[in-house]
């Protein structure tokens, strides 16, 4: 969708199939994008995400609500196969690897929503296995994932290739939703180093950050990966621009919302833990 809104001329991907799967793959291209505009393929992902979903998960729940967590794990499991099978018919047609069919595709890259919405209506629900009920289990899992997630960002220029041609997309996604799911529910662990104010902060204003830095991190010309001041500048600007979007546009329009604007507030620590 990005791509096709910024580039017009350009003729959409064909449809999908398993005989041209190899030319799907080569239809997508991320250079399409202006650089300080990439950020953008992922809010078009969770646009047509969440076009779809709301209305199978409502006719899911009047139906048979039980069905819904299976539903999600199925979806899931379609999703990681698709990947595979995108793979396989690619490189096997004398294709290059589809990275950016993988990663750009809404389809390909649903797996860290769907996960999410799984540990959601799970949570909601009282549906999370018993060892995600329990306390202690969902510490010591919390902690577990913690370090994972941590050593695929500080080896994720190595490893992000592998993330779309392997499973390790859907372990690295349950993992972020585990430390997630501690995060909301306990009161140490995890949940009291995430509720350390600075992180809390950036955490409110994650959304605006994520759609203001690459445009200021362009406007002053910082290259990733770059050493210096200007790199030190440009997220300082970025936080700084973040914060004033959040707080003046943002906020502003979660207060017409009730809920969402007593979710928002800021209070941090008011953790219900779940019980077995």
């Amino acid at each position: 969708m990005a791509s096709a809104l910024l580039c017009p001329s350009r003729a959409p991907p064909p449809p999908c199939t398993l005989r041209n799967a190899h030319r799907v793959a080569a239809a997508w291209h991320p250079e399409t994008i202006p650089h300080e505009l990439s950020q953008i393929w992922s809010l078009s992902q969770e646009e047509q995400f969440y076009l779809v979903w709301p209305p199978v998960l409502l006719l899911l729940m009047r139906v048979r609500p039980s069905m819904v967590p299976r539903a999600l794990a199925l979806l899931i499991g379609a999703v990681a196969l698709e990947r595979f099978l995108i793979v396989i018919l690619t490189v096997g047609g004398g294709g290059e690897f589809p990275l950016s069919r993988l990663y750009l595709g809404p389809d390909t890259h649903a797996e860290p929503i769907l996960i999410g919405c799984l540990f959601g209506v799970c949570f909601v629900s009282g549906q999370l296995p018993t060892w995600l009920a329990a306390p202690g289990a969902r510490r010591r899992a919390a902690g577990v994932s913690a370090a994972f997630v941590l050593c695929g960002i500080l080896f994720f220029d190595r490893i992000w290739p592998f993330l779309f041609a392997t499973p390790l997309l859907t372990v690295y996604a349950a993992a972020a939703g585990i430390v997630i799911l501690s995060a909301a529910t306990d009161t140490d662990g995890i949940a009291r180093l995430l509720a350390f104010r600075p992180l809390v902060f950036v955490g409110r204003i994650s959304y605006s950050l994520y759609l203001w830095h690459l445009f200021v991190l362009t406007a002053i010309g910082v290259s990733v990966p770059e050493i210096g001041v200007r790199p030190v500048v440009g997220v300082a600007a970025s936080v700084v621009i973040a914060a004033a979007s959040f707080f003046l546009v943002e906020q502003r329009f979660l207060r017409l919302k009730p809920r969402a604007a007593s979710t928002s507030s800021g209070a941090v620590g008011a953790y219900v833990p779940l019980t077995p």
